[in-house]
């Protein structure tokens, strides 16, 4: 973490008497976020026009069987590539790059969320609701982990797995949202899936 962003957590906490800096979770953004979601955003409608235009062209207009076959190879190498990019990236969400500046300051009453210059404050007795969901497997992330916190102003903020170590925001709400709710632990939810 840099100096700055921990200068910026110690004033902010100070600022909002949120009392004692815990840690900060920031997102893990890196220059092949960039190229998987330009890749994505050219693939996808590629293939959907390709389909389209193959679907139109069996139709009205008689398809040479080389035709054809040139359609669907390209069809199922767009498609493969996809996965195959899926795949090195541990299938990780899509980071678009407004969010690449997203971070989360935790305090022992609460935590901050700041993207860009805009800061959220969130006590853990302003928690309305709770739903951490996490995939279980083998390896030190997990990319199907989702923690969602409702303020009860109703704004919501969602949390995945480009947040590095998003389960240790997951666990932390969790617990702390039990702690002040004993009596309805019914809204939270803790589904485990498996990945295999």
């Amino acid at each position: 973490m840099s100096d700055q962003m921990l200068a910026e957590a110690y004033k902010l906490g100070e600022d909002h008497k949120l009392e004692q800096f815990v840690v900060t979770l920031k997102v893990n953004y890196k220059p092949s976020d960039l190229f998987y979601a330009l890749y994505l955003s050219a693939a996808v409608p590629t293939i959907i026009i390709l389909l389209v235009f193959g679907f139109f062209c069996s139709i009205n207009v008689t398809m040479s069987s080389t035709a054809y076959y040139a359609l669907v190879g390209v069809v199922s190498f767009l498609y493969l590539s996809i996965l195959a990019v899926c795949w090195l990236r541990d299938y990780k969400p899509l980071l678009l790059p407004m969010h690449k500046d997203l971070h989360v300051h935790v305090y022992s009453a609460g935590f901050i969320c700041v993207v860009g210059d805009q800061v959220e404050v969130v006590r853990w007795e302003q928690m309305r609701r709770v739903s951490y969901k996490r995939a279980t497997t083998f390896k030190n992330h997990d990319p199907a982990s989702v923690v969602k916190v409702w303020r009860q102003d109703g704004k919501k903020f969602v949390f995945n797995a480009a947040m590095k170590h998003v389960d240790i925001l997951g666990q932390l709400v969790e617990r702390e949202y039990q702690k002040r709710n004993r009596q309805i632990p019914s809204t939270v939810k803790k589904k485990k899936t498996s990945l295999s």
